[in-house]
């Protein structure tokens, strides 16, 4: 299990009675999974009453399940019957809130009886700041629940929690491949794709690039990714192409879903003005995180190369020198911070 996951669990089994606990990120990262986990643990065997309402905008469903541990479907709820209902419930969890109106009824009609756990995918944590909650009784607590990274994607595949492994020929050695090959070649190709999301990870491919693509049909504007404006100001396709990453200073910035979803973002500029604001926004994002900077420096020497500009490469390299020109037919790859010299020819001077 992320420790995210299970600093989030034990967050929400600590909290006071009547807390109101926001929890907000990117699509698909686990929130709606730990605390539907955790609060039906909680509830069933501590005897509370419990209203779940769950909108993941193709449809809204909500259940109640009283402190006998008896559970009935509410048909044709919405979020605003929800927070008129909330007195009457021990624990109250909204499940996906989309708009700003929604953020605030929640926010101002919070009666303080209860505990309420609130998830959103949207940057709430500014609209929370709006509102004078403080004046109120009761805990505010706030968490924020980062995509998934490389490592932790890695982890839950040793721990058996993705369907596609282990293979059942995990065990031999397929065209000169070993097991621990195979398994990272699949890794690596899910998270080129589908990046920080595991909903999309864990699922078929096919289907996550359908999702993906759907998407990015939706965004004509790079600019959108940068400067933290998400939310319902901009399109939901934005959204869906999120990941949001904790800095080495606490902060947590949002950079493109995916290295897959980067480059096609890139794509969009029109020429290479655009794309050199597009990849130094990029870069200040995440500046060290090594992964992203990777994507990031693959991105921009493709680009380089494809606009036919000069591209001086300075690499790490014992028998060559210090660094290359390459012409803009060589397309090159950059791996752990090595130019693959095979594909190219480094002059001998």
């Amino acid at each position: 299990m992320r420790e995210e996951a299970k600093e989030l669990w034990n967050c929400l089994q600590n909290s006071a009675r009547n807390a109101l606990v926001l929890i907000s990120g990117c699509p698909g990262v686990g929130k709606s999974v730990v605390v539907f986990a955790q609060t039906m643990y909680d509830c069933w065997n501590n005897n509370k009453s419990l209203l779940y309402y769950h909108d993941d905008m193709e449809g809204a469903t909500c259940f109640v399940m009283d402190r006998h541990g008896v559970v009935r479907t509410v048909e044709g709820s919405s979020a605003k019957f929800v927070s008129s209902q909330r007195e009457s419930y021990d624990v109250t969890v909204i499940d996906g809130i989309h708009t700003e109106a929604d953020m605030h009824e929640m926010f101002f009609n919070f009666p303080n009886c209860n505990k309420c756990i609130v998830c959103t995918c949207y940057q709430a944590l500014k609209i929370c700041q709006e509102v004078e909650y403080r004046k109120k009784p009761g805990e505010l607590i706030q968490r924020s629940v980062t995509s998934w990274t490389l490592e932790d994607y890695i982890g839950a595949t040793d721990e058996g929690c993705f369907s596609f492994w282990p293979l059942p020929d995990a065990a031999e050695i397929v065209d000169g491949k070993s097991a621990e090959e195979r398994k990272m070649e699949i890794i690596m190709h899910r998270f080129k794709i589908c990046g920080g999301t595991v909903r999309l990870f864990a699922g078929e491919i096919a289907k996550a690039l359908s999702s993906i693509r759907s998407a990015l049909a939706d965004v004509n504007d790079f600019k959108v990714f940068y400067g933290n404006r998400v939310g319902d100001l901009s399109a939901d396709a934005v959204n869906r192409l999120m990941a949001l990453y904790r800095t080495d200073d606490g902060r947590v910035n949002s950079v493109p879903l995916s290295q897959y979803v980067f480059e096609e973002l890139g794509d969009k500029c029109s020429n290479f003005s655009e794309i050199a604001k597009f990849i130094s926004e990029a870069r200040k994002a995440l500046p060290n995180n090594p992964t992203w900077q990777g994507w990031v420096t693959e991105y921009e020497v493709e680009s380089i190369l494809r606009f036919k500009k000069k591209l001086i490469v300075h690499y790490d390299a014992d028998k060559h020198g210090k660094k290359a020109e390459l012409s803009c037919n060589n397309m090159i790859q950059l791996r752990k911070g090595r130019v693959h010299e095979s594909l190219f020819s480094i002059p001998d001077q």
